[in-house]
């Protein structure tokens, strides 16, 4: 019976080994076509049998194949020319490399991000390309890809042309003309040697843009008898034709730039040839035909732009209807990762300002009632003081008196200033909207906002305005400080009618800092204590306001 039951057992695992078997060799076949049309050069028309060699690899595949599978899958992307697509799948490909095992296929590894580099020199992004460049190139060395490694080298004078480095971009193809030479590769040093050629000439060294030029002749293999290239749109007639008209053999010159004209089916070859004409009829003094060149050359370039925006369009396009069906593919994935961090943030910066916001209530709380303990004292020395003011009334003490006095002006000041700030309802006085209402009140308005200046009358008209209207607070000002200078009791005067800063500047022709720092001097010269200048200000306008019992029946009286 147990052996009955084995032979079933055995014929299944048996099957199922060589399905597996199987469809190793299905996708191994498949991998090793579309490794051959990719170093071919025959183009991919669609994805969907690489995706299912991709899938099939990352199940059952080593880190090699994986990589080799997301790299093929990439270049299926690249030419359906959707470089997004590509640039991801390059990327996971990366990912799946193995770098610290003996069998890492380094060789491959650098031609991913030679791929890389690619498309990102495609995009205009010349950053990017280095940095895929420099990785090429690490890789390429460890795999001992000698021409891989040199061609990374050299392609970075591309980026360096796009980021306007041009003496970088010559010492990169110098450096990759050596090794060519150093390893014997003579045609390849040959065909780097035209990169240079413009350069110099830019620079102004003919000698060595001369030497790159016969290189190139000799050696690349691209000219043949009749000085005719194999790639008709090739710019080297254009490039060596600048040569000449920078030696002044502007036949010669002539003579490549019509050659280099001849290519009519490439839109670059047609608009350096009618730069190079337009140039050489300069030097000729001809500017009728300098202008007709140029006038081509112009219109070639308008041809050629509208072809590469109209490219760019498509890429941007592209890269849109990507990015929508990465949002929606992503989306879920997204919101899985971040929501734990945003809720660690979330409650991590609650309790933060919560625990701030405790500690600034408890410093509020603590200063209201050190403020509070300081007007309840307040109150009591002002009690003390009226009792002894009239104990010295009584004793006919004049200089005590006068003493006494400004000690219950300056207490009255402090706790009308604490009932002041710590008020829920205060209204201005009617006392106050006739100051707002007067004409020489209006024209020190005026001259605060920078319009006019007041004059001598001005200030005695004002003076006058502040006795009828507030007769109390020069009265009381003198009283608790004697001998203030002409500025200062025009300042004192000036914060009293609720003038700022810089209209005081203004009105006295002096820089708002300057107010600032007379209004804290002042503080110290008339309260006797230190002070801010806004403390200063709050006493001031206090004056004349609700001090004491005989100024507030002044005020109703006013009212």
């Amino acid at each position: 019976m147990c052996q009955t039951m084995r032979r079933p057992l055995f014929i299944l695992l048996l099957l199922a080994l060589l399905c597996a078997c199987g469809n190793r060799e299905k996708y191994a076949r498949l991998l090793a076509e579309a490794d051959s049309l990719n170093q071919n050069y025959i183009p991919f028309t669609t994805d969907s049998t690489m995706k299912e060699v991709v899938d099939y690899y990352d199940h059952h595949g080593t880190a090699n194949e994986r990589m080799r599978a997301h790299y093929l899958l990439g270049c299926v992307y690249r030419d359906l020319g959707e470089a997004p697509q590509a640039l991801e799948c390059y990327h996971n490909a990366i990912d799946c490399a193995d770098t610290t095992a003996q069998d890492c296929d380094f060789r491959l590894l650098g031609r991913i991000h030679g791929q890389m580099a690619t498309l990102f020199g495609t995009q205009l992004l010349p950053r990017d390309m280095l940095r895929e460049l420099k990785e090429t190139y690490h890789y390429a060395s460890l795999a001992n890809d000698t021409m891989c490694a040199i061609i990374a080298i050299e392609r970075q004078a591309v980026a360096y042309e796009l980021l306007q480095q041009p003496d970088s971009g010559i010492i990169a193809v110098e450096r990759a003309i050596s090794l060519y030479n150093k390893y014997g590769l003579y045609q390849d040093e040959a065909i780097a040697c035209q990169h240079l050629i413009v350069p110099y000439i830019t620079k102004g060294d003919y000698q060595r843009a001369k030497k790159y030029i016969d290189l190139y002749e000799r050696k690349s293999g691209r000219i043949d008898e009749n000085g005719y290239f194999q790639d008709k749109t090739n710019l080297f007639c254009y490039e060596k034709g600048l040569y000449y008209l920078g030696v002044n053999h502007l036949d010669s010159a002539e003579l490549l730039f019509r050659k280099q004209l001849q290519v009519r089916e490439d839109l670059n070859c047609q608009e350096a040839a009618s730069r190079g004409l337009s140039l050489l009829y300069q030097k000729k003094h001809i500017p009728d035909s300098a202008a007709k060149y140029a006038d081509i050359s112009y219109q070639i370039n308008d041809k050629r732009d509208m072809q590469v925006s109209s490219e760019e369009s498509r890429h941007v396009e592209a890269l849109y209807n990507y990015s929508r069906n990465q949002q929606v593919a992503y989306q879920e994935h997204d919101r899985r990762t971040t929501f734990q961090l945003w809720l660690t943030i979330i409650v991590g910066l609650t309790l933060t300002i919560t625990v701030i916001g405790i500690v600034y209530i408890c410093h509020l709380h603590r200063k209201r009632r050190q403020e509070h303990q300081i007007y309840e004292a307040n109150i009591d020395k002002l009690a003390k003081a009226q009792s002894e003011l009239q104990k010295l009334k009584d004793m006919q003490m004049k200089e005590l008196i006068e003493t006494k006095t400004r000690e219950i002006e300056l207490l009255e000041l402090e706790i009308n200033v604490y009932q002041q700030v710590h008020s829920d309802n205060v209204t201005q006085p009617l006392l106050e909207k006739r100051l707002a209402s007067s004409v020489i009140y209006k024209r020190f308005c005026e001259t605060g906002n920078g319009k006019g200046n007041v004059s001598a009358t001005d200030w005695e008209q004002l003076s006058e305005l502040m006795d009828e209207i507030i007769p109390k607070f020069r009265s009381v000002l003198n009283s608790i400080a004697s001998h203030l200078r002409v500025n200062e009791d025009r300042i004192c005067m000036l914060v009293r009618l609720h003038f700022t800063p810089a209209e005081i500047g203004n009105i006295l022709s002096m820089n708002p800092s300057a107010v600032t720092m007379i209004r804290r001097r002042l503080h110290r010269k008339i309260f006797g204590t230190e002070g801010t200048a806004k403390e200063f200000d709050q006493k001031i306008q206090l004056i004349g306001l609700i001090s004491g019992s005989d100024e507030m029946n002044d005020f109703c009286r006013v009212s």
